[in-house]
């Protein structure tokens, strides 16, 4: 197999993949099907077949995710559990002035045991992205990492949403923020978004 050849195999399964990913991000109660049982919609979602077709009718109406910045596809086929991590990291950041303009080695250690070390070496290396006027109080229990992790759900979606995905395709991610802030300063959310995205891309192997 010639280089272009694989670099195109490996650029189509790339594609596949954040087809996949975009179609089960849209979630099974989609208003455009509403008339269609939610079961039936689940075992539609699991035959390849019609799942192609599916993705077809919506891309008709949201476009083609595959299209989108690669930084914004590779979020979107991150694991769960990745995705989970690049929330709280998202939503540590932008609240991580409320934690004071100082931290102190027990604040360090409480905010580790909250969000991990990860989450807090990504915040507070990008710390100029937290806006000066944080809506939650403080750090003083676990119920925190709930509202931050909302509020980076809403991040990611607010920045995948910026780059050209389609509600359409965001209804599961839209879910995930529930519980959250009631607002969000928009241009502190799309930069710290882009950043987590980023360093996403980055750090893939």
């Amino acid at each position: 197999m010639t280089r272009a050849g694989s670099h195109g195999e490996q650029a189509a399964l790339k594609d596949v993949a954040v087809r996949r990913a975009a179609l089960a991000g849209a979630g099974c109660g989609a208003g455009w099907l509403s008339e269609i049982d939610a079961d039936l919609l689940r075992h539609l979602d699991a035959t390849p077949r019609l799942q192609s077709r599916l993705f077809h009718a919506r891309a008709e109406t949201g476009g083609d995710p595959a299209c989108l910045p690669v930084e914004a596809g590779h979020l979107l086929t991150l694991s769960p559990r990745m995705q989970r991590e690049a929330a709280l990291s998202a939503g540590l950041t932008y609240h991580l002035a409320a934690a004071g303009p100082v931290l102190s080695k027990d604040k360090v250690a409480a905010l580790t045991a909250i969000f991990g070390e990860d989450a807090l070496a990504f915040a507070c290396g990008h710390a100029h992205l937290s806006p000066s006027a944080p809506t939650l109080p403080g750090f003083e229990d676990e119920e925190v990492r709930r509202l931050a992790e909302a509020d980076g759900w809403a991040i990611l979606g607010f920045w995948l949403a910026d780059n050209g995905l389609a509600p359409i395709w965001l209804s599961e991610w839209e879910s995930r923020r529930d519980g959250g802030s009631i607002s969000l300063i928009r241009s502190a959310a799309l930069a710290i978004g882009k950043a987590v995205a980023i360093a996403q891309w980055e750090s893939r192997r």
